[in-house]
This record gives C-alpha cells, sequence and structure tokens, in this order.
C-alpha cells in the first residue's frame, strides 16, 4: 500500500489548486497582458489584417500600462523584480540609444527601437510584475498555447507549403522563426499537460499535436538541433517527472514525431550529415552562412563600442561588405542578408556591450530557474509547481539559445515573453518568502497617507532583522520595514 499512497500523494501535489488561487482570478490588467501577447508574439493583427486597422498591440500596451499604474496591489510592484536582469535590460535599451546618431541608417535603428524593442521591454516588464500568484502564470500560460493553436491553424490551412516543400509566404514569420517560436511554445504546453485539469490536458495534448505537424511543415533544420537539444534538457534535468517517466516519455515522444515526420522531412533533415555540399557550411558561398558570419566578425570588429546601429546589419551586408562593393562596381547588387545569428547580430548592431548586456539578461534568467529549479523536496504543491514552471522556462531558453544561432531572432516577443515569465516565477519565490517571515512583532501596515492605521500619530516602523532580496528569491541580511506597505 506503501507506494499507492506515495503516488496518491504526488498526484494530488501535482494538481492542487496554488495558493491564493480564490482571490487571484483574471482581472482587466491580466487580460490587458493577454492581449499584448496574441499580438506581439502571434501576430494576429498579421493573419487577421482587419484587426491590425485597429492597432491592438498599441492600444494592448497603453492599457496594460495604465492599469499597471493605477493598480493598488502590493504583489505589482515593480521593486519585486530580478534587479539583475532589469539592469541588463535597461543597459540594452540604453545601447540601442546610444547608438543611433552614430548609426548606418539612423532612422531605421530609430524605428526599430520604437516598433520592436520598446514593446518587447514593456512586455517583459508588464508581465512579471502584473502576476500575482502561479495562477496567473498558469493562466497565462494557457494563452499562449491558445496562440499558438490559432497561428499553426493558420499556417497549416491558409498558408500552406511552397515549392520547396515548405511552409511559405507567412505573415510575419517565415518557417524558421515560427519553429523558434513553437520550440520556446512547447514546454509550456508539457507543463499544462502535466499539472492542468482536464480541460488544460485537453487543450495541451491538442495543442502539441498541431504545433507538432507545423514544426514539422516548417523543415527548419536548426529548429530540429533545436529540439534535440530541448528534449536532452527535458531527459536530464526536468526534475517533476520521475527520471524513468521522463526516458519513457522522450522515447515515445520522439517515435511518435519520427511517425508524424514522414520521408520528405527527414530527406531534409538528413542534410545536415552532408555539410561539405551544403552551400551554408562549405565557405564557397557569398551568400552561404559561415561567410555571413565571418563578414560579422569583421562588422563587430571594426565598431565593437557602439555597432552598426540596431536592424542595420542587413544594410552592411548590402553596401559595405566587400562581396557587396565588387558586385557594385559590375553595375551588380548583393543580398541585403540578415546575420542569421542572434547573438553575432546583435553584436554587430550594438556593439560588444549591448552583446554582454543581452548575454547577461539569458545568463541571470537562466540562474534565478537553476536555484528555483534546485528548490527542496517536491512534496507540497506550491513548490512542485515553481519547480515545475523553472524547468519548463528553462527548455524553452535553451530552445530559443540552441535554435536563435541559426536564425536572427535576438529582438523575436517570445524570447522577451518567456523571460518576463521567468523574472515573474522568481518574484513569486520572493513574495512566498517574505510572506513566511514572523511579522508578528511589526507595527502595522502603514496606511496610504503614511499614517498607522489605529493611530493618529505619524512614527516611524521599527526595523527588521532580515528581509528578502528580489535578487534570485534570496533571504539576505538586510534591515528595511515590512514590505507589504499599500
Amino acid at each position: 500500500m506503501a507506494p499507492l499512497n506515495a503516488l496518491a500523494r504526488r498526484t494530488a501535489v501535482r494538481h492542487a489548486e496554488p495558493p491564493g488561487a480564490a482571490k487571484s482570478r483574471p482581472d482587466a490588467l491580466l487580460w490587458a497582458i493577454a492581449l499584448m501577447i496574441w499580438t506581439s508574439v502571434w501576430r494576429i493583427q498579421d493573419l487577421v489584417p482587419i484587426v491590425g486597422l485597429l492597432k491592438l498591440n498599441l492600444l494592448a500596451t497603453a492599457l496594460a500600462l495604465g492599469l499597471f499604474v493605477i493598480d493598488r496591489d502590493p504583489a505589482r510592484r515593480a521593486g519585486w523584480l530580478q534587479p539583475a536582469m532589469v539592469v541588463c535590460a535597461v543597459g540594452l535599451l540604453c545601447m540601442s540609444i546610444l547608438g543611433i546618431p552614430t548609426s548606418l541608417w539612423p532612422h531605421n535603428s530609430f524605428m526599430a527601437l520604437v516598433r520592436e524593442l520598446v514593446p518587447n521591454l514593456l512586455l517583459m516588464g508588464l508581465l512579471a510584475a502584473s502576476v500575482r500568484s502561479l495562477r496567473d502564470l498558469e493562466w497565462l500560460g494557457v494563452v499562449m498555447v491558445l496562440g499558438a493553436c490559432v497561428y499553426s491553424l493558420f499556417a497549416l490551412l491558409r498558408f500552406g507549403v511552397d515549392a520547396s516543400g515548405r511552409l511559405g509566404d507567412m505573415a510575419y514569420y517565415d518557417a524558421n522563426d515560427l519553429a523558434l517560436v513553437l520550440l520556446c511554445t512547447i514546454p509550456i504546453a508539457l507543463y499544462l499537460l502535466l499539472r492542468g485539469g482536464w480541460r488544460r490536458r485537453f487543450l495541451a495534448a491538442s495543442s502539441l499535436a498541431l504545433m507538432g505537424i507545423t514544426f514539422v511543415e516548417s523543415g527548419s533544420r536548426g529548429g530540429f538541433i533545436a529540439l534535440i537539444a530541448v528534449l536532452a534538457f527535458f531527459l536530464v534535468a526536468y526534475r517533476p517527472i520521475a527520471p524513468r517517466v521522463r526516458l519513457l516519455a522522450v522515447l515515445g515522444g520522439f517515435g511518435l514525431f519520427t511517425i508524424i515526420a514522414g520521408e520528405s522531412y527527414w530527406t531534409k533533415i538528413g542534410t545536415l550529415g552532408d555539410l561539405q555540399n551544403d552551400y551554408n557550411w562549405s565557405g564557397r558561398a557569398p551568400e552561404g552562412r559561415m561567410e555571413v558570419w565571418r563578414r560579422g566578425l569583421g562588422y563587430l570588429g571594426d565598431n565593437p563600442v557602439l555597432g552598426l546601429g540596431l536592424r542595420n546589419f542587413s544594410l552592411a551586408e548590402g553596401m559595405l561588405s566587400e562581396e557587396a562593393k565588387a558586385r557594385m562596381e559590375r553595375g551588380r547588387g548583393f543580398k541585403w542578408s540578415a546575420a542569421h545569428n542572434s547573438w553575432l547580430e546583435l553584436g554587430a548592431e550594438l556593439g560588444v556591450l549591448g552583446l554582454l548586456f543581452f548575454v547577461g539578461l539569458l545568463g541571470y534568467a537562466f540562474l534565478a530557474l537553476r536555484r528555483i529549479s534546485r528548490g527542496p523536496e517536491l512534496s507540497e504543491a506550491p513548490t512542485f509547481g515553481a519547480v515545475a514552471w523553472a524547468c519548463t522556462l528553462s527548455a524553452s531558453l535553451v530552445g530559443f539559445c540552441v535554435a536563435g544561432s541559426f536564425i536572427s531572432a535576438e529582438h523575436f516577443a517570445v524570447l522577451y515573453m518567456v523571460l518576463g515569465f521567468t523574472m515573474a516565477l522568481a518574484k513569486l519565490q520572493t513574495l512566498d518568502a517574505v510572506h513566511a517571515l514572523d511579522w508578528s512583532d511589526a507595527d502595522p501596515p502603514a496606511a496610504p497617507d503614511g499614517r498607522f492605521r489605529g493611530t493618529g500619530a505619524r512614527r516611524e516602523p521599527r526595523r527588521r532583522p532580515a528581509r528578502v532580496s528580489a535578487r534570485h528569491g534570496a533571504l539576505v541580511a538586510r534591515e528595511p520595514v515590512n514590505p507589504f506597505r499599500p
């Protein structure tokens, strides 16, 4: 009976409601964040042109920002966010602004700043600051997975496969881009399959089938390499599932994927074993990725401080590269190519310091998730949910880092959405630790006017011996006042 009791307890913990679930229903601010996700990540305004006329992306951002400013919930404070990640995000923004005057095309850099980087950072910050509980996080995960279902259906039914046997003529994303975005979403669907009720499990299973078919139709070789990396991470480090079950799940999932993929897909993937004859890797074609990367390192070396300016790598390829100059002398043009590498393109456009801020943003995210995923035993519902989310988001970041090494995805909204989820999870761990402290001998919380309730005198609160720092959700020895002041 002991094994059955242990299994029953683990199942109960897995499906238990998070603390505070009853008072954490989606409110207007979360609905605005959901609309931001659908317009920024899944581009519904591009799928349905009439929606684009409404400017829903601007409306959703303005609405979310306004609702956040007037919200009085103590859990919704920017001060709870990860300071290291905030510093890296602000540094990335500053380097983008400083590079505009020296940019190859200042207007292009300014418009990229306004239309891409600033909205992405707002999505990350507002999402992280607005989440109050694991239930909020799970609800936004459902929103993300629903968006993946809608976009996948559009891709399969409306766009279809082009002459090369891959998805083509799509809205906003190309086939390789879509493979990366789906790969960042698949771990969230797996989380819902693991922890949700029957409705969420049905949604997760349906979305995994749709995303799997769409992923195959994309024919992305870089996406396939990233998929192997995500499966390896799941097998080794997805702690909420027992190792034996993880092994069976990975083998079964990959076997099903093999059946779905079909012969044409594996023919494309098989070219990875013949890189010597691939124009991308042989080094003989000027448009191949090896040559593009070589020229990109040259741009970084020539402009190490401020770079070429935001979104100007393709401009440098078409006008400044030696191949472009040689062809222009013969009256011919040269391809204005992206770098096909997120790290290299961002370094070439924002300089070494901008690249360091970007790497630091991802590095601190991995560090925060690692600290949460290596927490105590999975014996309580809050711990199980937090660890499961940490492993899920780590898998999404692994997928981005690998797939992003083959395409230019440093400004994709899906990355900043995953980073926002990460900051939100770290904030929740910090809040849980603060609630766990003993405030019984502390002064009562202050009213909004600064006066303590029940007294007419204005006085300073007594200091506490310790507090919880927002840095990785860790306890540190400091002496602040009670943080739960309205």
